[in-house]
């Protein structure tokens, strides 16, 4: 299942002003992938100024190995995922781009990760077949 505060453009950029944060930052937050006092206020503010929560159901396209308290889940284009249960950390390894590393990962927010691996998969695709 995939949460996450539908939002228009207007109160996506009324949220970076009065948060004083970047779109990433209310995307993250929008999307329970950070947790913490200010995505918490982030999320608080948005419902109560007209966002829509929503629900999807969401099955990603990865193959996914355990390894001890490490589950790592690859996606085409060699997007991946690696949780560590342990302690509840995650890292996203994106080819030619800065890794992003999280941490407090809850099941919601593991969702709202391996969404973001999705998309980011989903477009690598689409730009090499547009090339082709």
């Amino acid at each position: 299942m995939r949460s996450y505060i539908k939002v228009n453009n207007a109160l996506r950029k009324e949220l970076q002003t009065k948060f004083r944060c970047t779109r990433r930052s209310v995307y993250n937050a929008l999307t329970f992938i950070t947790n913490g006092e200010n995505p918490a206020n982030i999320r608080r503010y948005a419902l109560d100024h007209g966002g829509v929560y929503e629900e999807q159901n969401f099955i990603p396209n990865c193959k996914t190995e355990r390894e001890g308290s490490l589950i790592h889940q690859t996606f085409p284009c060699g997007v991946k995922v690696i949780v560590n249960t342990s302690d509840n950390t995650a890292v996203l390894l994106q080819p030619k781009l800065a890794d992003e590393k999280f941490s407090d990962v809850t099941m919601q927010s593991w969702s709202g990760i391996l969404a973001k691996a999705q998309d980011i998969s989903d477009r690598a695709i689409a730009s090499k077949v547009a090339r082709q």
